[in-house]
């Protein structure tokens, strides 16, 4: 009798054991591998973490094989009806599946949680995560303000003052003045030893922010063109009158990518983020700081993107892919990981002062990157489904800085052209 009853109570614990493990939710979370792999790493270990705290999910990762295949096969996917949970497109590689509603909206979520996110992080970033419709399309992973970094050892030779010393003094016009004297062409054959600086051309579109201006009539699926607005020409010449006094490389410049400032070839540079430290300068011997964006004629606007974590629409398993969202992006433990890991700068208000304490190879003045975050007008690059918009523009604009066509001709034009792909959607 006993044997009998150890052998039924032995089935029947089986029974529950396979019921538990048959009850379980798996989620998939595909990874972007472009963000780069301690962005996977960390992926990898909050999954453990996450899958021991609940044992009724399992989060699986996976990573696309490359950049440039991640988002056919997620379209391959969604068109096979199996979808993984979880995403990590950025804003500007997921520009039409944000459009097109393929990523829930996560306000019922938040509202049922009692979470605000104003309170977590600032109103640039849900302003940026927030649609057209009003839907909160994705959760944050990090920050990237664009800034003014600038190499302290250059400044003090050239006896000027350094760009976070000036405040609203860090403008257009003392930029160029910089540059000037910060430009070194010892042997006087043209090419300079030291520019001032650095990729001119990059983020062109911030320089026309500053002016007031926006291209288009919003920065998510616009649908109206505003190059015909006076002050984007002016945006676009402060760039060019850099390159055309050989203040900064051109795009034409011979091996114009050896000149980057984390190199020790440029003097300053408008146009990188936190990102660039971790990757670049972490490990240099280079005495840098960083300061606020550079001042234009309104403002001192500058880019900020970020990375998202997205819930696919067509996901069957919702309730438990919010779990996983929530804790990767929400939960300070795993967000601290995350930023001691990959050395991108935090989201969450409550962890941007603890930034150097969890990167110690931060330069000194790295509040500016939550300053700059924070400046009114700062936005991201323009979200647009539509290829031929961007197809169409970025042509037109590298002839600008070719010198093959006046500013002025080129906006007349790419206004005429954009206004018509978009009178044709």
């Amino acid at each position: 009798m006993t044997k009998r009853l150890c052998l039924v109570l032995t089935v029947l614990m089986i029974c529950l054991l396979s019921a538990s493990v048959m009850a379980k939710t798996v989620i998939t979370h595909y990874n972007y591998p472009g963000h780069a792999t301690a962005w996977t790493d960390w992926l990898h270990e909050m999954a453990k973490v996450f899958n021991a705290k609940h044992p009724d999910i399992e989060v699986e990762i996976m990573t696309a094989s490359s950049g440039g295949d991640y988002a056919p096969k997620f379209a391959v996917m969604l068109a096979a009806g199996t979808p993984p949970d979880v995403t990590d497109f950025h804003p500007a590689l997921g520009a039409s599946y944000l459009i097109n509603g393929t990523f829930a909206d996560l306000r019922p979520y938040l509202e049922r949680d009692n979470i605000d996110l104003q309170r977590l992080t600032s109103a640039s970033v849900v302003s940026i995560l927030t649609s057209n419709t009003g839907a909160i399309w994705g959760l944050p992973a990090d920050i990237f303000p664009v800034v003014t970094f600038y190499n302290e050892e250059y400044f003090d030779r050239a006896g000027l003052p350094y760009p976070n010393d000036l405040g609203a003094a860090w403008n257009w016009e003392q930029a160029i003045l910089s540059a000037r004297k910060l430009t070194i062409d010892g042997n006087g054959d043209g090419v300079p030893e030291q520019w001032g600086m650095d990729r001119p051309w990059n983020r062109w579109y911030m320089w026309v922010h500053q002016t007031g201006a926006m291209l288009y009539d919003r920065v998510l699926d616009p649908t109206k063109s505003n190059w015909n607005d006076s002050r984007i020409v002016k945006g676009l010449q402060f760039p060019l009158a850099i390159m055309n006094e050989g203040l900064g490389p051109k795009p034409s410049t011979p091996n114009w990518s050896q000149l980057y400032m984390w190199l020790g070839k440029t003097a300053f540079s408008l146009v990188d983020g936190p990102g660039a430290i971790g990757a670049y300068y972490k490990g240099t011997d280079l005495r840098y700081n960083i300061a606020p964006q550079v001042h234009g004629p309104e403002n001192n606007a500058t880019e900020i993107t970020m990375g998202v974590f997205e819930m696919v629409d067509a996901s069957p398993n919702k309730d438990a892919a919010w779990e996983w969202l929530k804790f990767i992006s929400l939960d300070v433990d795993a967000q601290a990981k995350f930023v001691e890991m990959t050395g991108r700068a935090p989201s969450l208000g409550v962890l941007q002062r603890r930034y150097q304490q969890l990167c110690p190879y931060l330069p000194s003045n790295f509040m500016a990157f939550f300053e700059a975050a924070a400046t009114p007008g700062s936005q991201p690059n323009y979200i647009i489904a539509d290829s031929a918009v961007n197809a169409a523009v970025n042509p037109i604009i590298n002839q600008i800085w070719a010198g093959a066509i006046p500013v002025e001709t080129a906006t007349a034009q790419i206004h005429e052209i954009v206004s018509a792909i978009f009178a044709a959607q």
